[in-house]
């Protein structure tokens, strides 16, 4: 869950911390990370228009600035805009956790910011970036590389410093509809960093634009085939989605393979009829309408407690966000492996 403690912590160390920070960071930026902006820079064009997200003193934007780019400043720390005021640089006010990202951009900066996110507001803000750039537009980033999470003590206080897996890092960008355009792993001071330049691969999908609204929500609908149950989802996390091959899910389907979106038990509700249940195996609880016979979510306190199962298929648009694995491959159907192999055809074949 999103802790707004932790966030607070942060910033209020940032807030202390400021001065400090000219003293202890390069104002020049370092091999690596000048021929990252020059990347960004380059894909900028010809707009030329960025906005940087985490501005902190402001040296990218400088030297962003030397290159012909237009840097609109943005920084979420007081301290940080009143020392670039110092220096004669103008700088807004900007969480892009809360706040709403002003226009459409050419390209982004967000370096060294995503490691203070918590873990399930990464997808959030990922999508609204993405709604923030024009189509081709770019994002530089970075994060810290790693399975597990760490805490930082500061003189504000104790706060989590979230890591991400590549896979799962580059997963979460292809659910916001970004592609990753060069990247470089590199070892910081105390831990290994990635930077990331990303493209938005085609016109941003109509569905990240009108289901990532402010604040990063987004509203899942869908139902059954006859329209006799249907069911919404309140969430900030799409990426829990993945397709399960065990023989339980093929064989409660009539499928080979079933598509599951994981959602917050509490944040589920079914707003139309009245689904009926069937009680499998090891406190499994599928439900299905009882009228037409469409399987549509499912519980399980025991192995998934808290969790509501979708069946992703029967979301209003299961198009939106696409699976990010494959699950229990064990018991997965010899043939489905090979099944890309398998001539296919629009509708059906012609005689």
């Amino acid at each position: 869950m999103p802790d707004p403690a932790n966030n607070r912590r942060t910033l209020d160390d940032y807030e202390r911390s400021a001065r400090d920070y000219l003293d202890q960071v390069d104002s020049t930026p370092s091999p690596l990370g000048a021929e990252a902006l020059r990347r960004l820079a380059a894909a900028a064009a010809p707009g030329k228009r960025v906005i940087e997200i985490g501005s902190g003193p402001g040296w990218d934007a400088d030297y962003l600035e030397t290159l012909g780019i237009a840097v609109h400043r943005t920084d979420a720390t007081a301290a940080f805009r009143e020392i670039q005021a110092e220096r004669g640089k103008h700088c807004d006010p900007l969480d892009v956790l809360s706040d709403a990202i002003p226009g459409t951009w050419d390209g982004i900066a967000m370096l060294y910011v995503l490691q203070h996110f918590a873990r399930d507001e990464l997808s959030a803000v990922l999508h609204k970036l993405a709604r923030a750039l024009r189509e081709g537009g770019a994002l530089l980033l970075s994060y810290v590389e790693g399975d597990e999470d760490h805490l930082e003590r500061t003189v504000a206080g104790e706060y989590r410093v979230v890591h991400w897996t590549r896979a799962d890092f580059d997963a979460r960008l292809r659910q916001a509809g970004l592609v990753v355009d060069w990247d470089h792993a590199f070892q910081g001071k105390d831990w290994p960093w990635r930077i990331v330049l990303a493209r938005v691969a085609g016109p941003v999908p109509a569905s990240v634009r009108a289901t990532f609204n402010t604040g990063g929500r987004a509203m899942l609908t869908g139902g059954c085939r006859c329209g006799a149950v249907r069911y919404q989802a309140d969430v900030t996390d799409v990426t829990r989605h993945a397709v399960c091959h065990c023989r339980d899910c093929r064989r409660s389907s009539g499928a080979p393979a079933m598509a599951w979106l994981a959602v917050p038990k509490d944040r589920f509700t079914v707003t139309q009829g009245t689904a009926t249940r069937w009680d499998g195996t090891g406190g499994a609880e599928r439900y299905f309408c009882g009228q037409c016979g469409t399987g549509l979510y499912y519980f399980n306190d025991d192995v998934l407690p808290g969790i509501c199962d979708i069946q992703s298929s029967t979301l209003d648009d299961a198009e939106a966000h696409a699976p990010a694995l494959q699950i229990q491959c064990a018991e997965r159907l010899g043939w489905m492996g090979t099944l890309h192999e398998v001539p296919g055809v629009e509708r059906f074949p012609a005689g």
